[in-house]
């Protein structure tokens, strides 16, 4: 899957996840990942991206 590493950006980086679990909720579907290969810039993003979603809730 490709990240943007800042919201409206077209700079990407790679990350690589294996898919642990998938549950079916409806006709959606919510899948838990653990990331294989990730930069430290992909890092950065995903927890910039999970810190915002934790301040909110």
């Amino acid at each position: 899957m490709a990240l943007p590493l800042e919201l409206f950006s077209a700079r990407t980086t790679d990350v690589y996840a294996r898919i642990i679990n998938t549950e079916q909720f409806g006709d959606k579907y919510r899948s838990s990942m653990e990331f294989t290969s990730i930069g430290s810039e992909g890092l950065s993003a995903i927890t910039q991206y999970v810190d915002k979603i934790v301040a909110k809730s």
